[in-house]
């Protein structure tokens, strides 16, 4: 039997063959992030039209360090297996279902990524950790699982921040998933220049119609000076303010 060619992000591609899928596996992590958005002393950048999305618990997963990650109704798992012929670090993830029991090999990659299902189970979301400040998150939907392109975000910060701030290093999260299957992602960035300023936004994606314009929308965001601007500035302050 030939092998099955691989869809591959990030590396060559090596073909695979599906292989068995982990016995005993089942982790579907239930949290959200629920760290601090907004930095102290920062600018915020919220729209009066801000409401802020109702998210639902849905499993999550951190491949490679977790084996596989099923839906929120079981009938779908992701799981991953190491690349065969590969001498470095690389992993192959499957895709196990009702008409695929035996899984197969949706893409292949050697970083560090995220899996968090949709609600309906119809549609994952892949944070992928490339290194050095950046992470992009990818849409995989079931009926047809490619991972796609990252998410773009450029034409959701048009007028918020500019073009040069939109473009630095910045990491990008799948923060969860609303009830009615829309994506919000979290982001935080910092200029690679001086002054090296600091920010971060929310974004909400309807992944139904990732096409058209406007179906990335800007949430909330915030600039902030850099850590040490910050502390130099912080003594004329206090000094301003007690005369």
């Amino acid at each position: 039997m030939a092998p099955a060619p691989v869809a591959t992000i990030g590396i060559p591609l090596t073909p695979a063959k599906p292989l068995p899928p982990p016995s005993g596996m089942r982790m579907g992590l239930l949290r959200l992030e629920v760290s601090e958005f907004f930095p102290a002393g920062c600018h915020t950048i919220i729209p009066g039209t801000y409401r802020e999305p109702r998210l639902v618990q849905t499993p999550r997963a951190a491949f490679p360090s977790v084996e596989e990650c099923a839906s929120l109704d079981s009938r779908r798992t992701l799981y991953h297996l190491a690349a065969a012929g590969s001498a470095a670090m690389d992993y192959v993830v499957f895709l196990r279902d009702e008409r695929r029991p035996e899984g197969r090999p949706i893409f292949q990659i050697r970083k560090a990524l995220e899996v968090l299902w949709s609600p309906d189970g119809s549609r994952a979301a892949i944070t992928v950790f490339t290194g050095s400040n950046w992470s992009d998150v990818l849409l995989l939907r079931m009926d047809d699982p490619k991972p796609s392109a990252p998410i773009p975000t450029l034409e959701a910060l048009e007028g918020v921040f500019s073009s040069y701030l939109a473009q630095a290093p910045t990491s990008v999260v799948a923060l969860g998933w609303t009830a009615s299957g829309e994506l919000v992602l979290r982001a935080r960035g910092q200029e690679a220049l001086p002054p090296y300023s600091r920010f971060g936004y929310e974004l909400l994606v309807d992944t139904d119609h990732l096409e058209r314009r406007g179906a990335i929308r800007f949430l909330r965001g915030y600039t902030a000076r850099a850590a040490a601007d910050a502390a130099a500035a912080a003594p004329v302050a206090t000094q301003t303010k007690t005369r």
